[in-house]
Order: C-alpha cells, then structure tokens, then sequence
C-alpha cells in the first residue's frame, strides 16, 4: 500500500468511529421543558377532574380568583406552588408510549385524566395537557399534550397542583384604614 491510500484509509477509519459514536447518542435521553412560556403569560388556569368540579382560576388585572365553580380569593401559597413546580416541568426527549391505545392505561385518556388548560390574556389557548397517576407507584405520574399520542413519565405533580376548591380557596383580604383615616371617629362618643 502507498502512503497516499494509507491517509485515505486512516480518514475513512476516523470518519466511521465518529459516525458511530454520534448514532450512538441520538438514543441518549435529554430533559426537555414541557413548556414555552412562564407564569407571566397565563391569566387563566382551568382544572377539569374526572368525577369532579371543574375549577377555574382567573387573574383580573393583578388578582387571582376562583371564578369557578364559585367566586372566592385564591390561596397564594397553592397559586405559587402551581407555578413554581407546573411551569418548570421537564419531560424526558423519549416518550414512554406512542401508541394510542395505551392513553386508558396511562390514565391519560378524556376519561381518566386531570386536563389542565391555560390560557393567555387574550384567551388564547397556552396549553391543554392531560395527566394521569400511576396506579402502582406515587411518585409518578403522565402527561399528553392535547392533539398527541406521545405519553411522557414526569414525577408525580398532583401534590403540587392538587386541583381542588378546599387548597385553592384563599382567605378574603380585609384592608383596614389608617389611624390616620379614623380621626373622624374620635370626634363621635360611643357608649
């Protein structure tokens, strides 16, 4: 063999070991946000539990109610921890199932799933996921994107969302006057 093949030879070597190596990580799993948008994008979260209520929660100029299924204040706690934890949800780059079929399993079918759905100023729909619990393991829990067959396995986020009026519903807030403001009322006498 002359030098001249030998090169050649060597650079056909090199290119197949690289090309190896980069099919090999096409499989690798990656972590990817389920999301594309923060909290400051939603101004509507609406819960629809199978079996239950649905519960909607509406930011009006900068105050979040619940405006369904009644009206009443909500809890900043469950408001933050929703965002918090919900928005910054990563999924893996590799669902677990692609097969429609499997979503009743899954428990992230029209039937069974937790549909969560957000909603943007203008009403716009931001997102429409369904989830679903794992009936074996508490840690986890699936979701599916509306539209979609792919199921992907997260951590269990019901505890943070826990889509009920009792950890919604917050505490009216009363605003008392200054001392200032109640003068006037030193100038009255009260038995």
């Amino acid at each position: 063999m002359n030098k001249k093949n030998i090169i050649l030879f060597i650079i056909l070597a090199l290119l197949i070991v690289v090309l190896i190596f980069s099919k090999g990580r096409e499989n690798t799993e990656k972590r990817l946000n389920a999301f594309r948008f923060n909290a400051n994008d939603v101004t509507k979260i609406e819960f629809v539990v199978p079996n239950a209520d649905t519960l909607i929660v509406e930011k009006d100029r900068e105050t979040w109610r619940i405006v369904y299924p009644k009206d009443a204040p909500v809890n900043k706690t469950q408001l933050d921890r929703f965002f918090d934890n919900y928005l910054t949800l990563t999924t893996s780059s590799i669902p677990i199932s692609e097969d429609y079929s499997k979503q009743r399993e899954f428990n992230v079918d029209e039937e069974n799933a937790t549909q969560i759905i957000l909603y943007d100023i203008n009403g716009r729909l931001l997102s429409h996921v369904f989830m679903g619990r794992s009936q074996t393991n508490q840690r986890i829990a699936y979701i599916r994107h509306e539209n979609h067959t792919q199921i992907f396995q997260i951590e269990n986020m019901f505890w943070f969302i826990n889509p009920t009026i009792n950890a919604w519903e917050g505490e009216e807030e009363v605003f008392l006057p200054d001392e200032e403001d109640m003068d006037w009322l030193n100038e009255y006498e009260f038995m």
